[in-house]
């Protein structure tokens, strides 16, 4: 546990703390540094997105109210691209933050929102010169570290370049007094409204506001959706999303002049070309300026942005009721979602409840036209024989029933047979399925599908709740983690072993020869290659970097085997090929003069063989 560490100021990245924890205790080295730090030694020290938070935060000494999740939320840039990325990248990636996994989390978030970070490390000259009034030293802000800002919104100065690349690995740590120059004079801003600059000024000041207030529990699917809700309200979209693509061009211009926004788009995007596509972010995540850029033309600040409703479209906010008066759960909020369904021209949110019974509501433009019955159920077809003894209601009947007058899409009569087609067909089914799991216990879905592969497509289709009840699965949804290796010279030993009888079995067999790789080998003896590559890296498996070094072929000893397996092979058979299909055989390109004598002497050999074998 460490004794000390110093406070953290405002706005202060982990990296920086880091940085002048080291400093303070004489900068004994990185290895050491990050074992105080974390616990451990530790090679992956970052300037942005930092790792192992929580080895740090347990680390810390008692009284310092430094806990994982607050560190993260005010000393990392996490918060910034929180809202940025779809829920279950943003938990992998905070996870990953506070871990060590070393993957990259989410390939798409790091193209578009994090691999374009700046390439050095960069400060305001007065932002410095006020740090050392205040605290006796300068510190890295994480305002000053972010894609696309390029200006400090206190002081409406332009960022400064360090000679610090902050994006390679094994960075070390460095603080901030031993890189800024405090010589230097700020360059202030020409501010005009509309223009570049005010742009990146606003930018700076709505990315402040979020790091020092957190959007917790808004990701992009809110996002997106919130975007849907106040086009719908100016009158850029339909109540189902759909942009009006002419009416919302006219809108951005009239909100940002043609040059300053084919300025910001090559800023952004790294081309000049107006492209409207993308102002609504759609899956793909993009870094936090361009959601900044549609705050603006939608005249949202990032407060109201962050409180305003996701509600859009005629049907209110969900969860929707069941509208059969003989379900248990009748006008209460049970169906939490709708479909869009496209019928003659028309668009319709169709509605569907546990008890069988769907309706679809007709959308016209922004509002709801008329409802209609699509599919009546088993919980209203046996209540409805009762209620009228046996005999089918009339369409009056029903409207008066229903609460709701409207003709049903098709006649009652058609509409009960086939309920009852379908419920027959469910029963079939069911008892097909039974029988073949009576019949093989132990078989598991995916097996089911080789044995009967319509039973398998209708269950999952049509009857899915059932079919997962009463089958079994392939494998556990738990996952068990890899046991941790606490022997490594015995782990080296016994996969020599494994890796040797791979690589005799492979000198012994009489089939065509497979070239005598790492790769080949380690799948052969059921390894992942990579995984047994990074530990060799590591140098955790000298004796068998030593095995398969020793018995790795070459592509010329690859040949010579396959040369002596081609001979056999056409003595065998009795057979003289061609020179050409000879060659052919053997699969090659690009041979140099020493394989092609190979290939030349095996030719021979079979030629003389068999000659005098006829002899």
């Amino acid at each position: 546990m460490l004794y000390y560490f110093p406070k953290l100021e405002q706005d202060e990245t982990l990296y920086s703390g880091w940085s002048r924890y080291s400093k303070r205790t004489g900068e004994p080295g990185e290895a050491i540094t990050s074992s105080e730090l974390f616990g451990e030694p530790s090679r992956n020290i970052r300037f942005r997105f930092e790792k192992r938070i929580d080895a740090f935060a347990s680390n810390l000494p008692d009284g310092l109210p430094y806990s994982s999740d607050y560190l993260t939320a005010n000393h990392t840039l996490f918060p910034l691209y929180e809202f940025t990325l779809p829920k279950q990248k943003a938990m992998e990636f905070k996870r990953s933050m506070k871990g060590d996994e070393r993957r990259w989390i989410g390939g798409q978030f790091f193209v578009h929102a994090v691999t374009n970070l700046p390439k050095f490390a960069r400060y305001c000259i007065d932002c410095a010169r006020e740090d050392i009034k205040a605290c006796g030293e300068p510190y890295w802000h994480r305002l000053h570290q972010i894609r696309d800002i390029d200006i400090c919104p206190d002081h409406q100065c332009w960022l400064e370049d360090t000679n610090l690349e902050a994006n390679i690995w094994g960075l070390g740590l460095v603080t901030a007094r031993r890189c800024i120059d405090l010589t230097r004079s700020p360059k202030y801003l020409d501010l005009e409204t509309g223009s570049y600059e005010y742009f990146q000024l606003l930018f700076a000041r709505n990315a402040k506001y979020l790091l020092e207030h957190p959007a917790h529990s808004l990701y992009l699917e809110n996002v997106r959706e919130r975007y849907k809700s106040i086009l719908f309200e100016r009158g850029l979209a339909s109540a189902i999303g759909t942009i009006y693509k002419a009416r919302f061009q006219d809108y951005v211009f009239s909100k940002i002049p043609r040059d300053t926004l084919q300025k910001l788009q090559e800023h952004l995007y790294g081309f000049r070309r107006i492209w409207f596509i993308p102002l609504v972010p759609g899956k793909r995540p993009v870094p936090p300026a361009f959601h900044f850029l549609i705050m603006y033309i939608l005249d949202v600040a990032p407060n109201s942005f962050i409180e305003h409703s996701e509600v859009i479209g005629p049907f209110g906010p969900g969860p929707w009721p069941c509208k059969n008066p003989y379900c248990k759960k009748f006008n209460k909020p049970v169906i939490h979602k709708f479909t869009l369904r496209y019928h003659d021209g028309k668009k319709y949110g169709a509605f569907d409840c546990e008890c069988g019974f769907s309706y679809q509501t007709e959308i016209d433009e922004q509002k709801v036209s008329r409802t209609s019955v699509t599919n009546f159920g088993p919980v209203w077809t046996e209540q409805i024989s009762k209620s009228f003894g046996g005999r089918n209601p009339t369409t009056a009947e029903i409207n008066d029933i229903l609460g709701f007058g409207c003709s049903v899409l098709q006649p009652y009569d058609t509409a009960i047979r086939q309920e009852k087609r379908r419920l027959a067909q469910r029963n079939e089914f069911r008892s097909q399925c039974l029988k073949l799991l009576s019949k093989f216990p132990n078989l598991t879905r995916h097996q089911l599908c080789k044995k009967n592969g319509k039973l398998y497509w209708w269950m999952i289709q049509k009857d899915r709740p059932w079919f997962d009840e009463h089958s079994r699965a392939a494998k556990s949804g738990n996952f068990t983690p890899r046991t941790p290796i606490s022997n490594w010279k015995e782990y080296d030993k016994n996969l020599v072993r494994r890796l040797n009888t791979v690589y005799k079995n492979e000198i012994a067999s009489d089939k065509r020869p497979k070239r005598i790789s790492s790769n080949y080998l380690l799948r052969q003896a059921g390894m992942a290659p990579s995984t047994i590559t990074s530990y060799r890296a590591r140098g955790q498996l000298p004796v068998t970097s030593q095995f398969l070094e020793r018995v790795c072929e070459s592509r010329e000893q690859y040949i010579s085997r396959q040369v002596e397996y081609a001979v056999r092979y056409y003595v065998e058979k009795g057979i003289i090929p061609t020179r050409t299909k000879y060659r052919v055989w053997f699969r090659l390109k690009n041979v140099n003069p020493e394989i092609k004598s190979y290939l030349e002497e095996g030719y021979d050999r079979i030629i003389s063989t068999l000659k005098s074998r006829k002899l």
